[in-house]
Formats: structure tokens, C-alpha cells, sequence
């Protein structure tokens, strides 16, 4: 039993409770992620303070940011991300390349035309 949120044609998430089905509201799932991460960054805590600081930061947000810009990463053709975002226009869904275009400023910075000329 899976209901349709209105407007969307998507699948409500359903969570079981005492033989009863329950929608589960978007504040709902923002604290369950909340509460798996902060758990997760208290256990990291003291062997990786680093990540611990990235997971007490971490939202539902962060989390849709991340999957997009690792389907294009990883290739996956911009309409198809684009399509899985469900964004109304490919502008919206081009902003998440931008991952991309750091990594190669960061290499082209590198090079020894890039350097500061006034070193000398």
C-alpha cells in the first residue's frame, strides 16, 4: 500500500507502525537522517574528527547535492540527471557540474603558466 503524494506521480515513503501505514513527512525524514548522521559522527568522533565535522553538517540536501554530482561524475548523461532531480529546467540541473569545473581549475593551477610571474 503505497499512496502518491499530490502533484509529484511519486511514491509517498510508507513506514509501518502497530499494524498501520503512516506517511512519512519531509520534516520526518530531514530528523531520521539527522539523527543517523550525528550518530555516525559521534562514533567517528575521536578516530576522524575531519569526516565527523562533514557528517554533522550533512541534510537531506546535502545528501541530493551529493548523489546528483556523482551521477555526472561518474558520466551519467546530464538529462538523465536531470530527469532523476525532476527539475523543470536543465539550467538547474547544470549547476551540479560545477564539481567538475572546480577539479579542473585545480589542475590547470598546477601548470607552470598558472604560476605567479612576479616570483622572480
Amino acid at each position: 500500500m503505497i499512496g502518491r503524494q499530490s502533484g509529484f506521480g511519486s511514491p509517498n515513503v510508507m513506514m509501518f507502525r502497530e499494524g498501520t501505514y503512516h506517511c512519512l513527512s519531509d520534516n520526518m525524514i530531514y530528523r531520521i537522517t539527522k539523527k543517523i548522521t550525528m550518530n555516525a559522527a559521534e562514533k567517528l568522533l575521536h578516530d576522524d574528527p575531519f569526516i565527523a565535522s562533514k557528517l554533522i553538517q550533512a541534510s537531506t540536501h546535502w545528501f541530493r547535492h551529493t548523489g546528483l554530482t556523482h551521477q555526472l561524475d561518474s558520466g551519467i548523461d546530464l538529462r538523465f540527471v536531470n530527469m532523476n532531480a525532476r527539475h523543470s529546467k536543465m539550467e538547474t540541473t547544470s549547476i551540479y557540474l560545477h564539481a567538475e569545473d572546480d577539479d579542473w581549475h585545480q589542475e590547470m593551477s598546477k601548470h607552470e603558466l598558472n604560476k605567479d610571474s612576479n616570483a622572480d
